[in-house]
């Protein structure tokens, strides 16, 4: 169990490293050609974000094949405490309502994508 574990993290933050390159090259490229404006680039950062957790969590619960909502709580958990980091660095100077509901919403993502994953393996 332990080294299906280890493996679905390995498989998941490769995954999320990957996505956020490939992200965050097309988001600079729409900037810097002046194709789309700042505000629409957050809100693509947001849902990929979104469906990023969601792909991450689907992933590690189809390898580890058990226990589908403690591995969607740990994939959240680990997104969540990246936000905290990246609030604490100080991009974003506070932590307000916003961070709380993209948090919980974070939470509900990885916890449907983990349990759709665990319910789509075969046996």
């Amino acid at each position: 169990m332990m080294e299906k574990m280890l493996k679905a993290a390995c498989v998941g933050v490769g995954f999320a490293l990957v996505s956020a390159i490939l992200l965050s090259l097309v988001v600079t490229s729409l900037l810097y050609f002046e194709v789309a404006g700042i505000v629409l680039m957050q809100k693509v950062m947001y849902v990929s974000f979104v469906m990023i957790s969601f792909v991450v969590a689907f992933i590690a619960s189809r390898i580890v094949r058990v226990r589908g909502l403690l591995v969607g709580l740990s994939v959240a958990s680990v997104f969540i405490v990246f936000g905290l980091l990246y609030h604490m660095i100080g991009v974003e100077q506070s932590i307000g309502a916003s961070f709380l509901i993209r948090s919980l919403v974070s939470l509900v993502v990885c916890l449907a994508g983990s349990v759709i994953g665990v319910n789509t393996v075969k046996s």
